[in-house]
């Protein structure tokens, strides 16, 4: 069964998932009155209008070796 027939039949019975996770809390706290780092790099990624300056993170890349 697909996702959508699962879906409509548990609306039609009345049927609710239920999950027994909890918010998982942080191990460290941030220091509310600590400096903020300073840019070393000098990125500047103000704009003078919409859609001119485009910023992005690439963390991921999709590779053939696996």
């Amino acid at each position: 069964m697909n996702h959508k027939r699962v879906e409509r039949l548990m609306r039609e019975h009345g049927i609710a998932g239920h999950s027994r996770r909890t918010r998982r809390r942080s191990l460290t706290r941030a220091d509310r009155k600590a400096a903020p780092a300073p840019n070393l790099i000098k990125r500047d990624f103000t704009a003078l209008a919409p859609g001119l300056r485009v910023a992005d993170d690439i963390t991921y890349v999709p590779t053939a070796e696996g």
